[in-house]
């Protein structure tokens, strides 16, 4: 009678195991999917990122791969020293059909690192937001080594950390599985 009621146990142990290996799947799956599809990807920036000029731009622009809505889409541009120097009339670029670039104006710039920070809603409800910066005037290339990068940005890696979790939950079912056959034998 006791060997039947364990036998019982681990076959139905083996049967969550299995369960929770099909469940990591899909589960990661989904979260790898979901954090993929709003996270919208920057496709153009003007001046690009890093970049070192010799004359300051007339403005900044970004362009998006998703539609913004445009109350809550911003763009500053900001000096090294953390002061805003663009225009303050940032927005979305209304000569754009799709609504997906940011714009901001600029007056003329003296030789610095600027930093450019956006901060966008998506027609979803999704709020996103990173940074950039460029160089203005090759005297000022030294000190930038530090503080401006072309990947210098803080969009969060949702797919990523989508994607880890999911790894975490498979191999957890499979370490359970795992251990449900040696305890079989």
């Amino acid at each position: 009678m006791m060997k039947q009621s364990a036998t019982y146990f681990w076959n139905h142990y083996i049967r969550v195991g299995r369960l929770a290996v099909v469940l990591a799947i899909l589960a990661s799956a989904l979260l790898v999917a979901v954090a993929l599809a709003h996270a919208p990807d920057v496709l153009e920036r003007q001046p690009a990122a890093g970049v070192v000029l010799e004359e300051p731009p007339p403005e900044v622009t970004v362009r998006f791969s998703e539609e913004l809505t445009s109350k809550e889409s911003t763009l500053l541009v900001l000096a090294s020293d953390g002061h805003q120097v663009d225009l303050s009339n940032s927005g979305l670029d209304l000569n754009d059909p799709d609504h997906a670039t940011l714009v901001a104006s600029l007056p003329s710039l003296p030789a610095d690192v600027y930093t450019v920070q956006w901060h966008i809603a998506l027609l979803d409800g999704d709020v996103r937001e990173g940074k950039f910066c460029f160089v203005v005037g090759l005297d000022t290339l030294s000190s930038t080594a530090e503080t401006c990068s072309p990947y210098q940005h803080i969009e969060w890696p949702f797919g990523w950390i989508a994607a880890s979790l999911g790894v975490l939950f498979l191999a957890i079912g499979i370490a359970l599985t795992q251990r449900n056959k040696a305890n079989e034998l």
